[in-house]
């Protein structure tokens, strides 16, 4: 859906509901990471913290959505341009956390294995 947002143009004054929808499933997205920060066994906060950026995907997933957040503030603002661009950079996280599960797929996944140790390979 945020690739379809992306896709097609918007109008800079009023968001289409594709837009709203893509806005309001990051906003629930972004109450359920806190809460899952919120539920962790610690008995501090900064425990908490240690605990929760040892779960890689959830503290990326919480960064980024606060960077989409950013984006819509900048959408609704005279800065029009600059929110879409930060919703096109947004969406490359997106589908690279789709990865993830199609890793599991029979055929995919494979693949997904080989390219991933390349690309290791290649950087270390």
């Amino acid at each position: 859906m945020l690739g379809f947002v992306i896709l097609n143009p918007v109008h800079p004054e009023r968001p289409r509901f594709s837009e709203m929808y893509v806005i309001s499933f990051m906003i629930t997205l972004g109450i359920d990471t806190f809460r899952e920060f919120l539920q962790i066994d610690a008995n501090t906060l900064s425990q908490k913290w240690i605990e929760f950026q040892f779960q890689r995907w959830q503290l990326l997933d919480f960064m980024v959505i606060i960077v989409f957040m950013f984006g819509v503030g900048l959408r609704f603002s005279e800065h029009f341009q600059h929110g879409l661009i930060i919703y096109r950079v947004s969406s490359i996280y997106w589908n690279l956390r789709l990865y993830k599960y199609m890793g599991v797929h029979r055929f995919i996944g494979p693949k997904l294995v080989m390219m991933s140790r390349m690309i290791k390979h290649m950087v270390s």
